[in-house]
C-alpha cells in the first residue's frame, strides 16, 4: 500500500536524465549545475519497480514527495522561473518551479513533478511520447481511465487524496507524467477545505494555528462542520471546547481555547482515533506503529509505560530525525495488546517512567498512534 505520508523525503535517483543545452534561471544568467545539463544515461540505480504503485515510482533525480526546496535546488540546480499559484490546503500557497525537462510544485515540501520531456524517464522507463501500450506493459491496467488520463494509485489509502501517477494522453502517446499528489488544481468548494493535505506541526494543523478563533473556524466551514463539546483533558479533567468535524472518525479535531469564554488562541489541538487524513509532513499520522516512527526517526525513541493517565506518551525523540518537526507534538500510544503479553513484561512496561522503545517487550507490542496532541501551553 502507499501512502503519501509513508514517502520518504529523500530516495535514490530512480528516473534517466539526459543531457541538452543549459537552461536559464529567473535572471537570465546559466545555473552552474542543473537538469538539462547532465549527462544522458540509459541506466536506472537499483532494480526498477514493478506491481503496484510504490514509494519509488515518485522521485526524479533525487528528489521525491516531501523533500525540500534546499535539496531540490541541490540536485535539479535552479528553475528557469517560479511560478506562485494559491493552494486550497496550504495558505502559504504552492510555489511551482519550473525545469525544461521537468516541473517540481512545492508547498513547504515536494508535492507534485511532472514529467514534460522524452529526456526523463519514470523509474519503470516510460517517457514522454511513448504508446499507451508501454504504459500496459509498464503499470498494468490503470485504477482510473479516461480518453486522455491513465491515473494509477492505491485506491486503499484512507486519506481520499493518495498519490498517484498520471499519464496524460494525446491520442495513443503519452503526452506528460504526473508524480504525486492531486486533486487541487482549482480551490474546492469551502466544504472540501478540510481533505489533505492538512499539515500537522507544532505551529498548528493546516489553516488552525495559535491565532484562530471558533469565529474563524464557523464562517470558514460552517455551524454544520463546528460544534461546542466537553472535552477531557486527561487526570480526570474535563472543559468545553470546540470539535470541528463532529462524528467525522477520520477528520476529528478537538480544541481546547485559551481564552475559553471568547473562544480563540487554542491551548491545545487534539486528533483521537486509529486513522486520519491529517498527518505531519514526515508521515506520523494517527495508526502508525511503533515501528513506523522508529523508522522515520532514524533511531529508537523513548516512551512513558502505561496504567495512568497520560501512558504512552512520547518522552523523547533522542535527537532523532523527529526531534525538530514534533516540537510542540505529543504522541500517545495505544495498549491494545498490553494484557496479552506475559506477566513480567506488563510489569516492566507499565508506570510513568520513561522507557526505549527497542525494549524487546516494546518491540513485540508494537503499540499504534492513538492520539496527537498540538501543545501551544499549560
Amino acid at each position: 500500500m502507499v501512502h503519501a505520508r509513508l514517502i520518504p523525503a529523500v530516495l535514490a535517483a530512480t528516473l534517466v536524465l539526459a543531457a541538452d543545452t543549459g537552461c536559464r534561471s529567473e535572471r537570465g544568467e546559466p545555473p552552474a549545475d542543473t537538469l538539462a545539463s547532465r549527462p544522458r544515461t540509459e541506466s536506472v540505480t537499483g532494480t526498477p519497480p514493478s506491481g503496484p504503485i510504490q514509494e519509488a515510482d515518485f522521485s526524479v533525480a533525487a528528489v521525491a514527495l516531501g523533500t525540500d526546496s534546499a535539496r531540490v535546488v541541490a540536485a535539479l540546480g535552479r528553475p528557469e522561473s517560479v511560478e506562485v499559484r494559491g493552494h486550497p490546503f496550504d495558505s502559504a500557497g504552492l510555489r511551482v518551479w519550473h525545469y525544461r525537462d521537468v516541473i517540481v510544485e512545492i508547498a513547504g515540501s515536494v508535492e507534485r513533478i511532472t514529467l514534460r520531456s522524452p529526456a526523463v524517464t519514470t523509474a519503470r522507463g516510460v517517457r514522454v511520447g511513448d504508446v499507451t501500450e508501454r504504459v500496459r506493459a509498464a503499470y498494468g491496467e490503470s485504477v482510473v481511465r479516461t480518453p486522455t488520463s491513465w491515473k494509477y494509485s492505491d485506491d486503499d489509502d484512507p486519506s481520499g487524496l493518495p498519490p498517484a501517477v498520471e499519464f496524460r494522453m494525446e491520442g495513443n502517446r503519452v503526452a506528460a507524467v504526473t508524480l504525486g499528489l492531486s486533486g487541487y488544481d482549482s480551490p474546492p468548494p469551502p466544504w472540501q477545505w478540510a481533505r489533505p493535505p492538512w499539515f500537522i506541526s507544532g505551529e498548528g494543523i493546516g489553516p488552525i494555528s495559535r491565532s484562530t478563533s471558533e469565529e474563524e473556524l464557523l464562517d470558514r466551514f460552517g455551524p454544520e462542520e463546528v460544534a461546542r463539546d466537553t472535552i477531557y483533558l486527561g487526570e480526570g479533567e474535563w472543559a468545553v471546547g470546540t470539535v470541528l468535524f463532529p462524528g467525522d472518525s477520520l477528520r476529528e479535531i478537538e480544541i481546547e481555547w485559551e481564552d475559553a469564554d471568547a473562544r480563540r488562541s487554542p491551548l491545545v489541538i487534539t486528533l483521537r482515533g486509529t486513522a486520519a487524513v491529517w498527518r505531519t509532513r514526515e508521515g506520523v499520522t494517527l495508526g502508525r506503529s511503533l515501528r513506523d516512527l522508529e523508522a522515520l526517526n532514524g533511531r529508537p525513541f523513548e516512551l512513558a509505560g502505561w496504567g495512568w493517565d497520560y501512558g504512552g506518551s512520547d518522552c523523547s525523540w533522542g535527537g532523532g530525525r523527529l526531534a525538530a518537526p514534533l516540537a510542540n507534538v505529543r504522541l500517545g500510544f495505544s495498549e491494545a495488546g498490553l494484557s496479552d503479553l506475559p506477566d513480567a513484561e506488563q510489569h516492566v512496561l507499565s508506570g510513568d517512567s520513561c522507557r526505549s522503545s527497542a525494549m524487546r517487550p516494546m518491540q513485540r507490542l508494537n503499540p499504534v498512534v492513538v492520539e496527537i496532541r498540538i501543545v501551544f501551553g499549560r
